[in-house]
């Protein structure tokens, strides 16, 4: 099973391509980073090391402070108003441009590696917050004016068709996410992060 998830895999697939081609022009050397695990023995470097990771948490968490109403208000079924994070504005297939082929390519991929293993291919197409919200047909009001207006894209068909074209069963998460945002029950956490929360992850 591949995920896929519409938000930052359609760009993360060409920075993928990007470093493969540093690789194999040997700009940089690919780092194996199973093979090169060592594990972590020395009471004194982990005592080392802290200062700098706590530094990072507390940078996170202000960050995270920083925007604790998010800039979305989602207006529940029962009437309740929920602060929400909105952010990925998945493109349309004609906006991919040379992206288009790079998925093709992974997709493809993705079934030959697959086949070589024995296995049956799937693709699990992922949905972002905003697409579930509209497919929900739930009210929410950006409060953000630097966030642009956008509606459901035909990404998901574009994907269905790549997978149909190579082997690859395809299935669409977003109606049994958009299900439960009906009820009342957003499957995604609400600020700053946009995975899937405890109940989201049952979903899938």
């Amino acid at each position: 099973m591949c995920v896929f998830f519409e938000g930052n895999d359609p760009v993360d697939v060409v920075n993928e391509l990007k470093i493969l081609h540093k690789i194999r022009k040997g700009e940089i050397k690919h780092n194996n980073l199973i093979a090169s695990y060592e594990p972590q023995t020395s009471l004194t470097v982990a005592l080392v090391r802290t200062p700098s990771e706590v530094s990072t948490v507390r940078k996170i968490r202000r960050e995270i402070l920083a925007h604790a109403n998010g800039n979305t208000i989602w207006t529940r079924s029962d009437g309740v108003e929920v602060g929400l994070t909105i952010d990925y504005a998945p493109p349309t297939s004609a906006q991919l441009g040379p992206i288009a082929v790079q998925l093709n390519e992974a997709v493809k991929e993705w079934a030959v590696a697959c086949s070589e293993l024995e296995l049956q291919p799937w693709l699990l197409y992922m949905p972002c917050k905003r697409r579930v919200l509209k497919v929900a047909d739930q009210k929410f009001v950006i409060t953000n004016p630097n966030i642009r207006p956008w509606y459901p894209t035909d990404l998901p068909d574009f994907m269905q068709r790549l997978c149909r074209q190579h082997g690859v069963a395809f299935l669409n998460a977003t109606d049994d996410l958009a299900a439960s945002t009906r009820g009342g029950q957003l499957p995604f956490n609400t600020i700053c992060d946009p995975h899937l929360n405890r109940h989201g992850s049952r979903i899938i």
